[in-house]
């Protein structure tokens, strides 16, 4: 499978882990991931938004329930997006590592 020498600790767990990642599938990997990591940042962006109107009388001013809908549901899915685009490196990063070390 790998060689054992001259291999850390770390990267035979990481060999064990991955192995058991990619028989799972790249695209399970890519989703669940993607998924994970766009929803955080849609979080991250709406709260910072949420907070950002609130505390702020001229942007209060500007921005209505309406405008607000709108804006976080293709935020929402700018973010996904970009997640899957993130879990799609994040594959490619593991995928070389795992390639190297064996």
């Amino acid at each position: 499978m790998h060689k054992t020498l001259g291999l850390k600790e770390r990267d035979k767990n990481f060999i064990k882990k991955w192995s058991v990642i990619r028989k799972k599938g790249k695209l399970r990997y890519v989703l669940t991931r993607g998924l994970s990591y766009g929803i955080f940042l849609f979080f991250v962006w709406f709260v910072v938004t949420f907070v950002s109107i609130n505390t702020s009388e001229f942007e209060q001013a500007i921005y209505s329930h309406e405008f607000m809908l709108k804006k976080s549901i293709a935020m929402f899915i700018v973010y996904l997006i970009a997640g899957i685009i993130f879990g799609m490196g994040s594959w490619k990063a593991k995928e070389e590592k795992f390639n190297y070390l064996t």
